[in-house]
């Protein structure tokens, strides 16, 4: 009897955790009720009791667009188990910049960002505005949201949602760094411009992008009207005339018609939707089952050690006509989405050497998540830009070179190879070959963005240069270099006899090759494959299985007593055990074991603190998070006698008995960016005081501020 009452209890939302309530949130029903006390919980009060209530509007989070984008793609819904892929609310900067968001406001509660903000209906523009809140840690990570004005708001990524995300995110690019204009001779172009020419100021177009929306919609209605009068005279003059009667095709001519259009060299929308053609327009490898198909709903609700024993017993399988049928539907390569989708949870050449040198006890998130989902996180930058560009003509140079020493020398396109004995691998070499002489094979080109003036002495003395000069003056590719490791994975893929690695010169209209013929390096790949095959089954299986590290995660161990806490098995052995660097971790010590890995890094996160937003690594922001967080410990810093906030850009003085504000704000100081001797800096009165103590020597200064602080 006391187990069902303490059964209903824990099912009555109201029992659940003792928090005021506001009126919205007592009428929802539920699940849905019991949602919303778990989201609000995290800062102990419901958001919409506490509107005007100490905000500000100066007083927001610093949300990145990495943050918007995993919020809103790649986060898991409460309701449906599934990741949000809301990539139509990555529209809704639309509703921003149109100016549908007000009142967006500020304050923090229980160490976290509250927002509330309000957004006008995209279709009912005379109804009420939309009240929204949202939580987020200090760094910026959506913790949750919810939109109190429409039902699409209990999944929590509603484009009203969307667009106050927008908002902050733009409040953050204006308040979180000097604006170009601030700074002399820094302005920023774009990665795909070089240089922007001068023009008179008369012709430059200082109209808004409202207005030039204005002026278009204008243009095309005048546009319009001129179209239609023109219409009207020709019908008149063509009514004047008697037209012929034309009759209906017989079902034998239509079917004849789409017989002779299905045999034209490009394949005719039309056809798409008869019946019999049809087919023929969905490819065959779309019904092929890929990686990240093995996500189950139910395996989000595991633990770590249970989803690691999972990750153990997983494997999969392909045949080689399935993998055929992969190369030959992803010729297109990135052109197509089949490309992306087979090659999603399966380590890529391009990451075979960055997979083999990453640490399992600690990965890196970010490499995970490219393996995982290679479509949100596409390369554009300027030198991938320069090397598309340049890669057919490449191609067309070494074709025409090979062919006058090689006998019937070929080059083909080819799609996306999957590895036959280990399916979670796959490679994309830029072109097939062969000859009669020398069989079949493979190859890679480079344009290097740094390789100027078709030099290439002076390139392969620049560091990270990709070739280097052997014995006999020949250029050659370094073979601890990641394009080596590429090269590689794709001839062990392939199971090609050879590869040749190409790297391409471009002055004005003037292409240079350098080429080498490289073979399988069995030492080399005996070495890398078991490094690739426990990366991706301690580090990208869970992601695949169970999105571990873009689900949300809280540090809590459901059903794990805290008293003398080892690892998960529960269990005390002799065997070695290794401590977590989070202290608020509910299990602190683990056996390797148990984690499937030989050893840990200096600062060491568990799996289950790993995910965590202060423990992520490779956040955009430089400003060291160990030195705000200590700075925010502080009542006041600097000379100005602030409070610290995340978003201060500080400096900390390395004296440890320092008086005068321990962190200074970089502004204070009369500078833009960090001090060269950052981690040994002294501020004013800690710098004189130790140049007036005793020493060998005349005191130097070292790059520390003095006229700046009084």
């Amino acid at each position: 009897m006391a187990s069902e009452e303490k059964k209903n209890s824990s099912s009555d939302p109201d029992n659940v955790v003792q928090i005021p309530l506001s009126d919205y949130a007592k009428k929802l029903d539920g699940k849905v009720r019991e949602r919303y006390v778990k989201k609000i919980s995290t800062i102990g009060i419901d958001p919409a009791l506490i509107e005007g209530k100490h905000f500000e509007p100066d007083c927001l989070p610093p949300v990145e667009s990495t943050d918007l984008l995993c919020y809103l793609v790649l986060e898991t819904s409460f309701y449906t188990q599934k990741q949000f892929k809301a990539f139509r609310s990555l529209e809704a900067y639309n509703q921003m910049v149109s100016g549908f968001v007000y009142n967006v406001q500020g304050h923090m509660v229980a160490s976290k960002f509250v927002v509330l903000a309000k957004v006008r209906h995209s279709q009912r523009m005379n109804e009420a505005l939309i009240p929204i809140w949202i939580i987020t840690e200090k760094d910026g990570t959506i913790n949750c949201a919810h939109c109190l004005g429409c039902k699409a708001g209990l999944a929590e990524s509603c484009s009203h949602i969307a667009s106050v995300l927008f908002y902050l995110e733009a409040w953050t690019k204006v308040n979180g760094r000097l604006a170009c204009t601030q700074m002399k001779c820094s302005w920023i172009l774009p990665s795909f411009a070089s240089e922007v020419e001068y023009v008179r100021v008369r012709d430059i177009n200082f109209k808004s992008a409202k207005k030039l929306k204005v002026d278009l919609d204008k243009m095309i209605e005048n546009l319009s009207e001129e179209l239609e009068l023109s219409g009207i005279s020709k019908r008149q003059n063509e009514s004047a005339v008697p037209k012929p009667e034309v009759p209906a095709p017989s079902q034998a001519e239509v079917e004849e018609f789409y017989s002779k259009l299905s045999k034209c060299n490009s394949k005719p929308v039309v056809l798409s939707l008869v019946p019999p053609y049809a087919q023929s327009y969905v490819l065959p490898s779309r019904n092929i089952s890929t990686v990240m198909d093995m996500f189950k709903k139910e395996n989000l609700e595991l633990s770590y050690n249970e989803l690691f024993k999972l990750c153990q017993s997983t494997s999969i399988e392909i045949t080689k006509e399935k993998i055929d049928q992969v190369q030959k539907d992803t010729i297109s390569q990135s052109s197509g989405a089949n490309f992306f989708k087979h090659r999603a949870g399966r380590i890529g050449a391009s990451q075979s050497k960055a997979a083999a040198h990453s640490d399992p006890a600690l990965p890196s998130q970010s490499l995970i998540q490219r393996i995982c989902y290679p479509e949100l996180h596409k390369v554009n930058t300027k030198a991938v830009h320069h090397g598309c560009k340049h890669e057919a003509s490449a191609i067309s140079a070494l074709e025409e070179s090979m062919k006058k020493t090689h006998t019937n020398f070929k080059v083909i396109k080819c799609g996306l190879f999957i590895n036959e004995e280990n399916p979670w691998m796959h490679a994309t070499p830029d072109f097939l070959c062969s000859c009669d002489c020398c069989g079949e094979g493979c190859g890679e080109i480079k344009c290097p963005l740094r390789l100027e003036n078709c030099d290439f002495d002076s390139y392969v003395l620049k560091p990270g240069s990709c070739l280097e000069k052997n014995s006999r003056g020949e250029f050659v590719l370094v073979c601890t270099h990641e394009y080596y490791y590429q090269v590689q994975q794709q001839l062990f893929t392939t199971k090609l006899n050879y590869s040749y690695f190409v790297v391409c010169g471009v002055n004005e209209n003037q292409i240079k090759l350098v080429s080498q013929k490289i073979l399988p390096d069995k030492e080399h790949w005996d070495r890398v494959l078991p490094k690739l095959h426990k990366f991706w089954r301690i580090c990208v299986l869970p992601e695949v299985l169970a999105r571990w590290y873009t689900r949300r995660e809280n540090v809590t161990v459901d059903g794990v007593s805290l008293a003398d806490a080892t690892c998960y098995c529960r269990q005390e052995t002799v065997e070695e055990t290794v401590k977590c660097c989070n202290p608020n971790c509910p299990i602190q010590r683990f056996h390797l074991s148990c984690l499937g890995i030989d050893g840990i890094p200096k600062t060491w996160y568990c799996p289950n603190c790993r995910p965590l937003a202060e423990f992520k690594r490779g956040s955009s922001n430089k400003q060291s998070a160990g030195i705000i967080n200590e700075a925010m410990k502080m009542d006041l810093i600097c000379t100005c006698k602030a409070v610290a906030e995340k978003k201060d850009k500080l400096v900390k003085c390395s004296n440890a008995h320092c008086t005068n504000g321990k962190f200074f704000h970089l502004s204070c100081l009369g500078r833009k960016r960090m001090p060269n001797n950052s981690k040994s800096w002294l501020c004013s009165v800690c710098f004189v005081t130790k140049s007036q103590e005793p020493m060998s020597g005349t005191p130097r200064n070292s790059g520390n501020d003095i006229s700046n602080l009084k």
